[in-house]
């Protein structure tokens, strides 16, 4: 197989702030909610639940042709909700990956901390600036993820089979269409199906669990044809055939379909889940309680969940049947383009909605959910020429283990790493300052292999290691304008941690102005508390006329852990400096000193924040518990970044 363009991510991860959605009775209420992307650039927004037309407006999508109007009008509520969010920046970047030439596949995740009733909101219907709706790119996929994400073990292999499960229990379903259309798209990819073996008629509780027990063949994928329908207190469920007879229903609720399938070993060799039945994506009412059958399979570790949220039509039903194994078994697509492609059938040969309701249940990254039958084919390789330079910068001490593929696999992308080593350590690691000037200088040499690097155009740059906190802003510092990913060192690897369902804790900060003194005092206590009386042995207060304390609630080692976290204290930083330095022109400071116990990630950006060029001379002292004074020594980024001498050691 050959590889592919690794597609644009935009995440959207929910958080309602008040969280009086967590009970099975929804409010009908205005709710607030924090909207965050990848990057964790956030915004707080509100979404209008008690809009006197909102409500028959969802409900007129049940009808087989809701009116355009309608279709509008939810469109528009929608990008108004996410108007003071990031999306309109968001928005830009999908049009101009999906118009590109070829296009970029783009990948909208819909992630929910605690925020499932927006699940029950037609996400489809989302206008990009041009006022085109999402649904109608060809290369676009939206997902549905839920967190917490589950600790789980690489995907099963492809090998295995088909089971095609029904019950007519509820009322006439096209079993025989369905059946076609998998075994025809089969026997033309030579994919082994046998429908004595892997067709389930009347599918009853027992039945299924014991075909799911099988694992000489196990079931790769489970596609469910049969009717939903409501159960207790309004939740959605499937309808089954009774034990005692074919026709008779047995209405199962999420539980007792959790409980049912979960159940069996057989189960986790899942890959895929269809549910060609009414509302398999929907849990009755916003923010169930029990939530949908498709959450519920999403959240036990089913890679890909295909359901729909509204009423399912039996002409879309077989399109989607007749689609889905076609593209994915013969054409060997992936779920990308093969739910583009039934999406765009469905609008032009179904006269319903069903093309609006499809949900997808994918996590995000997950390649493996994409390619049910087969391994993801290879990242693209990267653009010719382009290289990728690791910076490992060593001071205080060694690198104990370098950067793989598997900590940033997007970074990495199938290159081979050119490694740059910038070792200090036999000069600094003692602690013996009398090297510091000539090691400060070879680092800032325009010759340097470290601004050399910097310099290279055709190539993308990594940095990490061990540096004192100064030396780590020098070089955050020199690289000016160039983009540089930085590593941190988190629970023995240069990695950075996957989100978590909870905002990070925030940097809060302090501005003290004073009367008189020409000199800024910037303070951040991350890592550790940072004392004033430490400060004031190498700055007194009278020369101090602005002091910024950045601190979090309660400062540790390894507190910064996630990229998104550490990109919003450092624009937390770079929005107090322009607000309280350059857009204040009043203020006369000649020099800014920073005492900082941060992280060798914040230290770098720091210095890259601190490459301002209307900002006055800045220092960066340099701790240690057991020196005297404390700050023993600093150091002038703007002296240092000209070659001139900048180390003052204090006695």
């Amino acid at each position: 197989m050959s590889a592919v363009q690794p597609p644009l991510e935009i995440i959207l991860k929910f958080t309602n702030t008040r969280n009086s959605t967590a009970s099975s009775t929804f409010s009908w209420k205005e709710e607030s909610y924090w909207v965050e992307d990848a990057n964790g650039d956030g915004a707080s927004v509100r979404f209008s639940w008690d809009a006197p037309w909102l409500r028959p407006a969802l409900e007129s999508l049940e009808e087989p042709e809701p009116g355009s109007e309608v279709l509008e009008r939810l469109g528009k509520c929608l990008w108004e909700f996410l108007l003071p969010s990031h999306w309109a920046r968001d928005a830009e970047k999908i049009e101009r990956a999906l118009e590109a030439r070829p296009p970029r596949p783009v990948h909208l995740i819909i992630r929910s901390a605690n925020a499932d009733e927006l699940y029950y909101l037609p996400w489809e219907l989302l206008p990009l600036k041009s006022g085109r709706r999402l649904v109608t790119f060809e290369n676009y996929l939206i997902q549905y993820e839920c967190l917490p994400v589950p600790t789980q073990d690489r995907p099963p292999a492809p090998k295995g089979r088909i089971l095609f499960a029904w019950s007519c229990a509820g009322g006439w379903v096209p079993a025989a269409a369905h059946e076609a259309a998998i075994r025809s798209a089969c026997e033309k990819a030579d994919f082994p199906f046998d429908p004595k073996q892997d067709v389930l008629h009347d599918v009853s509780r027992k039945a299924l669990v014991d075909k799911l027990k099988d694992t000489d063949r196990p079931v790769t994928a489970l596609h469910l044809l049969c009717h939903g329908t409501q159960v207790s207190n309004n939740a959605y469920g499937l309808t089954f055939s009774s034990l005692e007879s074919p026709n008779e229903p047995d209405r199962l609720d999420v539980t007792e379909l959790r409980d049912l399938i979960f159940s069996s070993q057989g189960a986790h060799s899942l890959r895929l889940v269809t549910l060609s039945s009414c509302q398999g994506g929907d849990a009755g009412t916003p923010a169930h309680l029990l939530g949908s059958v498709a959450r519920m399979l999403h959240e036990q570790g089913v890679p890909a969940v295909i359901a729909s949220r509204l009423p399912l039509s039996c002409a879309g039903s077989v399109t989607l049947a007749e689609t889905l194994y076609e593209e994915l078994l013969v054409q060997r697509d992936n779920l990308r383009t093969v739910l583009s492609t039934i999406r765009g059938r469905l609008r032009s040969e179904v006269k319903s909605r069903d093309w609006l309701s499809l949900q997808f249940y994918a996590r995000a990254g997950n390649e493996f959910a994409l390619t049910p039958f087969s391994e993801p084919p290879p990242p693209a390789p990267a653009p010719s020429g382009r290289q990728l330079i690791l910076i490992r910068h060593e001071a205080y001490s060694k690198v104990p283990v370098e950067p793989a593929p598997a900590d940033a696999p997007g970074l990495f992308a199938g290159r081979q790493p050119r490694l740059v080593t910038i070792d200090q350590t036999q000069e600094l690691e003692q602690r013996d300052w009398k090297n510091l000037e000539a090691a400060v200088k070879r680092l800032a040499s325009p010759e340097g292999e470290l601004r050399r690097a910097y310099t290279e155009r055709d190539a993308d740059i990594a940095y990490y290691g061990f540096p004192f906190v100064p030396l780590a802003a020098l070089a955050g510092h020199l690289a000016k304008n160039r983009q540089v990913h930085v590593f941190e060192y988190v629970s023995g690897r240069f990695q950075w941690e996957s989100g978590t369902p909870t905002p990070h804790l925030p940097l809060e900060v302090d501005v003290q102005p004073r009367e008189s003194g020409n000199a800024g005092r910037l303070r951040l206590s991350v890592s550790a508390p940072v004392h004033l009386d430490d400060c004031r042995q190498v700055l007194p207060d009278s020369d101090v006329r602005l002091d910024l304390h950045f601190t979090l609630e309660a400062p540790k080692r390894g507190s910064v852990r996630r990229e998104d976290q550490l990109k919003a204290y450092v624009q937390a930083i770079q929005d107090t400096l322009d607000k309280y330095i350059s857009g204040n022109p009043a203020l006369p400071l000649k020099s800014i000193h920073i005492f900082a116990a941060v992280p060798v990630s914040v230290a770098f950006h720091l210095g890259h924040a601190l490459a301002a060029t209307w900002l006055p001379e800045c220092f960066i002292y340099n701790y240690g518990k057991l020196e005297e004074p404390a700050y023993k020594w600093r150091l002038s980024l703007q002296a240092a970044a000209q070659g001139r001498r900048s180390i003052k050691v204090f006695k």
